[in-house]
């Protein structure tokens, strides 16, 4: 599938642009944009076991709205700066 520009559309190229800002007490505001399981297979590049193995384990942090398990992109991208930690010097 193809926008009307020719681009190929994968799910995830509105991604850093569409967001909802939630104020947060403590500080300024935050963005929080939920994907579903398969945007957030795509992100990581892993398959969906893998990513539900995450979510069972609480190595990533999901939520359940109905019957849809969502993840939010700071809870990917956390997940990943935790990952690239493990192996810093």
């Amino acid at each position: 599938m193809a926008d009307s520009f020719g681009k190929p559309k994968n799910g995830l190229d509105n991604i850093a642009h569409t967001s909802v800002n939630v104020t947060d007490e403590k500080s300024e505001i935050t963005r929080a944009r939920l994907v579903t399981v398969d945007e957030a297979c795509r992100f990581l590049r892993v398959g969906r076991h893998m990513l539900y193995r995450l979510i069972n384990t609480r190595e990533l942090i999901s939520v359940k709205i109905g019957m849809r398990r969502l993840i939010s992109l700071g809870a990917l991208t956390d997940y990943v700066r935790r990952e690239e930690t493990k192996y810093e010097s």
